[in-house]
């Protein structure tokens, strides 16, 4: 039995440092869960809502931002609540990085602020997503 206990130590003080880190870390917990989701659907449809042209008829765009929406929640839904909005405004930032600007980045974030309340989840709205980016 004391070989049995001290062959599982190594995994029980791994397990403690780990859960200590994320107990005085929580961003970094965040950002594992983060990078698991990909958040691809919330990708396409922050950027889709924010560019489309609502005075054109483009079917195609709109049928591809209307279904990436639902995929969208799911995926926000999958993360811990706690973690919801630093997923959201890493999406923004990564679509800031990537040169998204003027009006279109103002409906982002926007979009992007009420995005939990449009999924019906929790948090209902992001407000540190402003904070986030720099003024347009």
């Amino acid at each position: 039995m004391a070989k049995f206990t001290l062959s599982l130590l190594p995994l029980l003080l791994l397990l403690a440092s780990t859960t200590a880190v994320e107990i005085l870390n929580p961003s970094s917990r965040c950002s594992r869960e983060i990078d698991r989701q990909r958040l691809s659907s919330c990708r396409q449809y922050l950027k889709e809502g924010s560019r489309f042209d609502w005075t054109r008829q483009d079917e195609s765009r709109a049928r591809g931002w209307r279904e990436a929406f639902p995929r969208c929640c799911d995926e926000l839904e999958r993360i811990n609540q706690q973690c919801r909005c630093e997923a959201v405004k890493q999406v923004v930032r990564e679509h800031q990085s990537a040169g998204i600007q003027g009006q279109q980045m103002r409906e982002m974030m926007q979009t992007a602020q009420s995005l939990p309340s449009l999924c019906r989840i929790s948090p209902q709205y992001c407000d540190n997503i402003r904070e986030s980016t720099t003024p347009f």
